[in-house]
């Protein structure tokens, strides 16, 4: 994609209002309603620090919580903070029955291939569950992603940024960060 249908591929995303983006975001993924009614148990993954904070936080919100799971086979079978330590494969055998919930900046992308693998079809990405829940599932990285570039000044500074850039390949990097930052979708 050459200069010009870059430049206005990222005016259209620019363009486009912060409450159809977000719209968007809620309509290419998997509700969280009953996830947040109690209604399907979930188990966080991986059984570190953040999973282990926002699942008592989401249990104070009335969430089902069933378990961590971690792909360690030393944690299998301890106990984190009263909540049993799963291996993946259980989690796998529950099916769509429990929802994985990536607890993980860091090791998002690669958590849910494995999973993947393992035919799990119920899995929340730490983006989304940034995006719906900032208060829960915690990330400098994700942070306010979504409404960064429609903060005062960002559309006329990603612009300019896009202007500056020497050739294709990094305007087209940055027009990918920006539609990623619009859509939480690593595949467009």
């Amino acid at each position: 994609m050459h200069a010009a249908k870059l430049r206005t591929e990222l005016s259209r995303l620019l363009d486009t209002p912060l409450a159809v983006h977000r719209n968007e975001i809620l309509g290419k993924h998997r509700s969280m309603q009953a996830i947040l009614k109690g209604q399907c148990p979930v188990v966080l993954y991986p059984a570190g620090r953040m999973a282990t904070t926002a699942a008592a936080l989401l249990h104070s919100r009335g969430v089902s919580i069933r378990g961590l799971c971690d792909t360690n086979p030393a944690r299998w079978g301890q106990t984190i903070r009263g909540l049993p330590v799963i291996c993946p494969q259980q989690v796998a055998e529950w099916g769509g029955a429990v929802a994985v919930l990536v607890a993980s900046s860091l090791h998002d992308s690669a958590i849910r291939a494995f999973l993947a693998t393992l035919g799990c079809p119920n899995v929340y990405s730490m983006p989304y569950l940034n995006h719906c829940l900032p208060d829960v599932f915690i990330s400098r990285e994700y942070a306010r992603m979504t409404e960064s570039p429609f903060l005062p000044g960002a559309r006329e500074n990603i612009i300019r940024l896009f202007d500056l850039l020497a050739d294709d390949a990094s305007r087209a990097v940055l027009a990918n960060k920006i539609r990623y930052y619009l859509s939480l979708d690593k595949q467009l």
